[in-house]
């Protein structure tokens, strides 16, 4: 699947900002085999975007320290979720908005429906015309993951999120 465009900041605040760039620092560590030091490079880089706010840079902080410190026990859980498929044959842009909402949903506060919400719209922006399909599939696994683990039941079917009309930005 195509990455149709890399910016979310014109469709959302500061936690839109912060996922993008988890998603894209996240994709940048794998590209690299995990590497620690990649990581904070591409940290480092995100940082460089001077309107970032300090709530902007603590919240992109926790999510990346979190994820990466539970990838295997978030990983784990996806794969009790994903039909027939592992979570490392999943697209990258995929595989890692699921973890990113996941981590979110058990470890903050944040209510199930918007981190569903925030990412599907997150996985429609990025791809394009792929966008709808890829956003089916990431809602049907955290659907199942959140009611499988009888872990919060705020979640909201993807058709009522009201994001069917969203059109993709286009690239800069």
């Amino acid at each position: 699947m195509g990455r149709k465009n890399r910016k979310l900041t014109e469709s959302g605040g500061p936690r839109y900002l912060s996922r993008e760039s988890c998603l894209l620092i996240l994709e940048a560590w794998e590209k690299h085999n995990l590497e620690d030091r990649v990581l904070a490079a591409a940290f480092n880089q995100a940082l460089a975007d001077k309107t970032r706010t300090k709530q902007d840079v603590g919240f992109l902080r926790e999510m990346l320290d979190g994820i990466v410190s539970h990838i295997d026990e978030l990983d784990n859980i996806l794969n009790e979720y994903i039909r027939g498929r592992s979570v490392r044959s999943v697209g990258g842009t995929e595989r890692n908005t699921l973890r990113i909402a996941l981590w979110q949903i058990l470890y903050t506060e944040i209510a199930t429906a918007v981190i569903t919400n925030e990412s599907l719209n997150m996985v429609r922006l990025l791809l394009g015309d792929d966008g709808d399909r890829a956003a089916r599939f990431v809602n049907g696994v955290l659907m199942g993951a959140v009611r499988g683990m009888g872990l919060r039941d705020d979640v909201v079917p993807a058709q009522d999120h009201g994001l069917q009309n969203k059109q993709p930005l286009q690239p800069l």
